[in-house]
């Protein structure tokens, strides 16, 4: 693959109608602690306990654990080597598709952060506008 070309883990497929959320990624979900915690509507989702989970992007899983027993509802270290390996930076965004509420199963899906800087361009003059369909 030829450097900045885009994999087929980048490309962004239409979700499957199933309950999702998605997080712009900050500074304390990419540099250590690396702590992801779920939007208060996500939360909802998953039991005051902890349980398994799998996050799944393209063809790769990493297996860890959502943390619902605690003040601040997060998942667990394996989130770090999501980060790592997927090379997420601030920023970027990743959408959260729950799956298999029964196995934990949630798609992943990165929006990279470039793809806002691009939406930035747009609207700055009335020869460059932003149009919604």
């Amino acid at each position: 693959m030829t450097p900045g070309a885009a994999s087929e883990e980048d490309a962004i497929v239409p979700l499957t109608g199933k309950r999702f959320f998605a997080v712009v990624l900050a500074k304390t979900h990419v540099k250590p602690t690396y702590n992801l915690e779920l939007p208060v509507r996500a939360q909802r989702w998953f039991p005051a306990s902890v349980v398994p989970i799998t996050l799944i992007r393209g063809a790769k899983c990493w297996k860890g654990y959502y943390h619902g027993n605690r003040r601040f509802k997060k998942f667990n270290p394996s989130w770090r080597d999501f980060v790592h390996d997927n090379n997420l930076s601030l920023g970027d965004a990743c959408v959260f598709e729950l799956l298999n509420p029964e196995t934990g199963e949630i798609k992943v899906q990165i929006l990279r952060g470039e793809t806002e800087l691009e939406l930035n361009e747009l609207g700055n003059t009335s020869a460059n506008p932003i149009v919604l369909e």
